[in-house]
């Protein structure tokens, strides 16, 4: 308000003239009826208020309970401040000043920022159900969320939700997506997240199986899995062991990215094995599928030697990782037979001589190749001459026997047996389903008389057939003979 002061003097008998007129002011009146208003798309404000009388500017001043302090000053009765701290409660209050007078600060308003956006963002894409969740720290001042997945042509999928965590539905394998967030306080929207890329990746198969066969010092281990219900997918087996049950002699091998859903390692004898299968499409890689482990046949046994004589004889070899036991055989022309089957190192014999004793090792995945005593040594590989072999035989052919086959059934495995042929240095096995297509699985084993095939399919007629071979000719391959594996339980 202004004032007009005018002082005079008096007493009980006269007064004297009256002063000269002053004017002054006093302070203007505190700001009344704030409103304040968001600016959502700036993260800011907007104040206003009635004007105060006489004043000639305001100051407004908003502090945060984090600490910010920001501050504005206008002549006119609003006020705008940009940029403030996410997720705040400001407190806002205004000064009105005229002259060298400043009113007492208004009554203060309380304000609430625009929320902060979510934080530390997760995505993990469920493969089997076609769904994503998407995990976050709170944002301050949040109190809804918007949660969207979108495709590189723009098709969108949405949850919304009051808690941290949300599920998207139909996501289609395959596809790539940006996952993305915001907060919402029921007026105003936090920005987006960063987004977040993720593919809609195929599952790793659900069914891997191996089946072994045995091969020269080594196992052919074939991984077979059921294809995955996506489009384009294509498949990498990964194989890793333990050779000789060593874990300072590791086996990694990969195969190529294909399109089948079958692949063939030989992984070498006395080996325990990991199988896992990946799956890709251009959503990305799929984590590996549950692991299929296995331990390979015994390698031969090493160092075998014979002390004695044809009427008592101590047999004794150097141990074979993952072993079982150990067989003992007298061998002849009509085959060999088993003498001696021990878990330890050594084995009493009578009747025999040095020259027609072998020793295999044995476990859950067959037979290994039989090792034979030579003038104390062993005769686990033959040196020879191939060139002068092929000259040879080719002035001097012969024919070699047929083999014949034995078959024995355990469960969903076969034993196969045959007889010993003279010349022979490999024989070839087929095992083949007993039906119109005959699919065929053929095996190479070489100096053994006997193999494992495992893993077949159960309650199903298998044919198996046998044939000699060195390296210039081939026999005739042996008659069928027929089984039938068992039921599975």
């Amino acid at each position: 308000m202004q004032y007009t002061i005018i002082i005079s003097a008096s007493s009980d008998k006269c007064s004297s003239l009256r002063s000269s007129p002053l004017k002054t002011h006093t302070a203007p009146c505190a700001p009344q009826n704030i409103t304040v208003n968001p600016v959502c798309d700036s993260n800011g404000m907007t104040a206003a208020w009635s004007p105060s009388l006489v004043s000639e500017s305001y100051s407004l001043t908003a502090s945060s309970r984090d600490g910010d302090v920001r501050t504005c000053r206008s002549t006119a009765n609003n006020c705008t401040l940009l940029h403030l701290h996410c997720g705040q409660i400001y407190d806002v209050s205004i000064t009105a000043s005229a002259g060298n007078c400043t009113s007492l600060a208004s009554q203060q308003v309380t304000f609430y920022t625009v929320p902060c956006e979510p934080q530390n963002m997760i995505v993990e894409v469920q493969c089997d159900t076609g769904t994503a969740t998407l995990s976050w720290v709170e944002g301050q001042g949040s109190l809804q969320y918007f949660t969207t997945a979108q495709t590189m042509d723009g098709h969108t999928l949405h949850c919304d939700t009051t808690s941290t965590s949300c599920r998207i539905h139909g996501l289609t394998c395959g596809t790539l997506y940006n996952f993305s967030a915001l907060a919402s306080d029921g007026t105003c929207n936090s920005s987006l997240t960063v987004p977040i890329q993720r593919g809609a990746v195929p599952c790793a198969p659900v069914t891997v199986r191996v089946r072994t066969h045995l091969m020269v010092d080594a196992t052919l281990v074939r991984v077979y899995w059921n294809f995955v219900d996506c489009p384009d997918v294509t498949y990498l087996v990964r194989v890793t062991g333990d050779i000789q049950d060593n874990p300072e002699s590791l086996m990694g091998v990969s195969s190529y990215w294909t399109d089948i859903n079958y692949f063939e390692f030989p992984v070498p004898c006395s080996t325990s094995y990991s199988v896992t299968v990946l799956a890709q499409n251009s959503a990305g890689i799929s984590r590996p599928s549950q692991a299929v482990t296995g331990v390979t046949v015994p390698c031969p046994p090493m160092n075998v030697t014979f002390t004695g004589d044809s009427s008592s004889a101590t047999v004794v070899w150097r141990s074979s990782a993952l072993t079982t036991g150990y067989r003992v055989y007298q061998l002849s022309s009509d085959g060999r037979v088993p003498v001696c089957l021990t878990s330890n190192l050594s084995c009493e014999v009578s009747g025999l001589q040095a020259s027609n004793v072998a020793v295999t090792a044995w476990n859950s995945a067959g037979e290994s190749l039989e090792s034979r005593v030579a003038t104390g040594q062993t005769l686990n590989r033959r040196k020879r001459n191939v060139e002068f072999a092929k000259i040879y035989a080719s002035l001097i052919p012969e024919e070699l026997a047929v083999p014949e086959a034995r078959v024995s059934v355990t469960g969903q495995s076969l034993q196969v047996e045959w007889s010993l042929v003279t010349g022979a240095e490999s024989y070839t096995l087929i095992v083949y389903e007993d039906t119109e297509e005959q699919p065929k699985e053929v095996v190479s084993v070489y100096r053994t008389e006997i193999a494992t095939v495992t893993d077949l399919e159960p309650a199903t007629r298998y044919c198996i057939i046998v044939s000699a071979k060195n390296n210039n000719i081939q026999s005739t391959y042996s008659q069928p003979v027929c089984v039938t594996t068992a039921a599975s339980e």
